[in-house]
């Protein structure tokens, strides 16, 4: 009976060590971004189980990876990218592998950047409140 429980309890951990080890991409932030601005540096942030146990590489001819950041939460990682000048319009992959197996692949998108085309005109008058105060406060006695 003891060398039962002592097999079940081997079999138990050895499971929990398994499924720990998984690693799963569930999101990454932001989700695209435009080309055209001036400072051409991007961060992603990337977040999936286990997910800082992965090497990253991007296929881009215009988008360069500069540098892999890895916080003590093995649940986050931030990628530093470089958007190369001149680029266009265009979707690039960014692979995660563990032991040169591809555990994800993100296609992560460089939409156009349009002048005008998000419907915004400026900043002006109407967008301010100057000095708003409230007349009187939570059980207020006038």
């Amino acid at each position: 009976m003891q060398k039962k429980n002592l097999l079940l309890s081997v079999f138990c951990l050895l499971t929990l060590s398994l499924l720990s080890q998984d690693i799963k991409l569930y999101r990454v932030e932001p989700p695209f971004w435009w080309t055209g601005f001036k400072n051409r540096g991007l961060q992603l942030m990337i977040y999936g189980r286990n997910i800082s146990k992965t090497d990253v590489t991007i296929k881009s001819p215009d988008a360069k990876l500069m540098q892999v950041n890895k916080t003590e939460n093995p649940d986050y990682l931030f990628l530093d990218i470089l958007i190369l000048p001149g680029n266009q319009p265009e979707s690039f992959s960014i692979n995660f592998t563990k032991e040169d197996k591809n555990i994800a692949i993100y296609n992560y998108e460089l939409k156009a950047r349009a002048p005008g085309s998000s419907g915004r005109k400026g900043f002006n008058s109407s967008d301010v409140i100057y000095l708003l105060m409230p007349d009187r406060f939570a059980n207020g006695d006038t």
